[in-house]
């Protein structure tokens, strides 16, 4: 089990996880710059970044977070068109930074923390969420599914990374759900 809680990106647990999850993507995409969003330019576009920590240990030993996206959301054509939310002035963010330490895996933190980031989100007044992932992230992929999100256009720096999958979902405020955040 793990306690959710706010947390810097700049973090040296969390950095520690970047350089795993950096080091995961080299190994999948070899030749190929897939490093993720460094700790600073999270802080500087204002993410909203949670850490994953083992209740018995202390430990952090997952994270993930989310920041806004001012220039894409649900107007771009062909993102979650059949939404009720799609459409100018619509609230989007995207998901930054989803990393498990491989030694926690398997136990539904990943899945936890996502719920957390959409529950925030929400919160927050956001009306659709969005990703970027490898197409090698297979278990990533399923998790993302088994939550609702579909694929969607390409959008953000990495539009036209052949090796990206993008997905989105619309949030609405019924589909909420209770949970404690320290």
């Amino acid at each position: 089990m793990v306690i959710l809680r706010l947390q810097s990106p700049d973090h040296p647990a969390i950095k520690n996880l970047f350089q795993q999850a950096d080091h995961r993507s080299a190994s999948l995409y070899p030749g190929q710059d897939r490093s993720g969003t460094s700790a600073q330019h999270l802080i500087a576009q204002e993410a909203r970044f949670f850490a994953a920590c083992d209740k018995t240990s202390g430990q952090i030993v997952g994270c993930g977070g989310y920041v806004p996206l001012p220039d894409h959301g649900a107007a771009i054509p062909g993102m979650l068109l059949s939404s009720p939310v799609a459409g100018e002035g619509a609230k989007a963010v995207e998901i930054k930074r989803l990393f498990v330490d491989p030694l926690a895996r398997r136990q539904g933190i990943a899945r936890q923390i996502m719920v957390c980031l959409e529950e925030d989100a929400r919160k927050s007044g956001c009306q659709a969420i969005y990703l970027e992932t490898g197409i090698k992230s297979t278990a990533a992929i399923s998790l993302y599914q088994s939550l609702g999100f579909v694929r969607c256009v390409p959008f953000g720096p990495y539009r036209e990374d052949v090796n990206s999958i993008f997905m989105g979902k619309a949030l609405s405020v019924e589909n909420t759900c209770a949970s404690d955040f320290a």
